[in-house]
């Protein structure tokens, strides 16, 4: 848990998850400490609501290109269903993994279906405690109008610069390249972290 709490790149931080839930499969009686897994899906709900807004932000610079034909859009898209994935394994640490299983299926099909959707919010809320419920609100919804301010995307493009998951850094450099925000931003150039280019 600790190794995992310190860990910045997130596909291995999904195989840690991934091997702590072996590790539970295998041997029922090892506890894991509750409050460092209810860090980590709070990490990651930081997480989605920066790629959130900052997917947001793209779109709204780019108004006439089509979501289902960009390459960066599509990546922000998958980077965000990475997170959630993640969030579900995090929930399997702590509740039934068959019931979570059985919500985060219903969370994918109720993309097309609110019904669908509404049942396995409905299911969550009876399953997990009323703090992670609040915690995990915002990757219930089905998107809806996100709000940010010009200095919260300043501030996640830099601390994408600097992740250590290369991802992260390339589309903050896409974004800042593209949409030309190094002039708008001076100070984002001062961010690049070891993935950086010149050119």
């Amino acid at each position: 848990m600790h190794r995992l709490a310190g860990c910045q790149e997130h596909g291995l931080r999904f195989m840690m998850a991934k091997a702590l839930l072996n590790v539970r499969k295998n041997n029922p009686r090892v506890v894991l400490n509750r409050f460092l897994v209810k860090s980590e899906i709070a990490r990651e709900m930081t997480l989605h609501e920066q790629i959130t807004k900052l997917r947001a932000f793209y779109r709204k610079q780019k108004p006439t290109v089509k979501a289902k034909e960009d390459y960066v859009d599509i990546t922000m898209g998958a980077l965000l269903d990475e997170n959630l994935e993640r969030v579900f394994q995090y929930l399997k640490l702590l509740y039934p993994g068959e019931v979570i299983a059985s919500i985060y299926e219903e969370m994918l099909d109720g993309r097309s279906s609110s019904d669908t959707r509404a049942h396995a919010v409905e299911l969550l809320a009876n399953t997990v405690e009323p703090d992670l419920l609040m915690m995990i609100q915002s990757t219930l919804t089905d998107g809806g109008l996100v709000r940010w301010k010009d200095r919260e995307i300043r501030a996640i493009l830099q601390a994408f610069m600097q992740s250590q998951d290369q991802w992260f850094t390339l589309i903050a450099l896409y974004l800042a390249t593209d949409l030309n925000l190094k002039e708008r931003w001076p100070e984002i150039s001062e961010s690049q972290g070891p993935f950086s280019t010149n050119a």
